[in-house]
């Protein structure tokens, strides 16, 4: 799973060819990056003895000016992104016995999961220079 999303990022970031002659594109990106964030629940803040819970994320960003107005710069952001998520019950007690077939789902919510995630995501962004310089 890696290796594809290395070939698609690669494929991603070869796309921004020149001739000589330069054609103003609409569909061009100002601006592209990759996000890459790792979490966890067993940190200092947020850790729970009840379960465990894991994620990887992976995030292309591509940026597109929209345009201005007045001192308001405006942006469209795409975000493809895939996420690796697992998550497992630790402490059965959790599920009450007073919950329909709780043994049932005592057992189906012990169980290790293993959740992959794409995901696209737009959004919109509003700049003001506050500086020159």
């Amino acid at each position: 799973m890696i290796k594809k999303l290395f070939i698609l990022i690669v494929v991603f970031l070869a796309t921004n060819f020149y001739s000589q002659v330069k054609n103003k594109n609409t569909f061009k990106p100002s601006k592209i990056g990759i996000l890459v964030n790792f979490g966890t629940n067993e940190n200092f803040i947020f850790d729970d003895s009840d379960y465990t819970y894991s994620t990887s994320t992976f995030k292309g960003q591509a940026f597109y000016k929209l345009g201005n107005w007045k001192n308001l710069n405006f942006e469209l952001i795409l975000q493809p992104q895939v996420q690796f998520i697992k998550h497992q019950l630790i402490n059965e007690q959790y599920v009450l016995p007073n919950e329909e077939d709780y043994l049932e789902k005592r057992k189906e919510f012990t169980q290790l999961k293993n959740i992959n995630l794409l995901a696209l995501e737009f959004g919109f962004a509003t700049k003001k220079e506050l500086v020159k310089n």
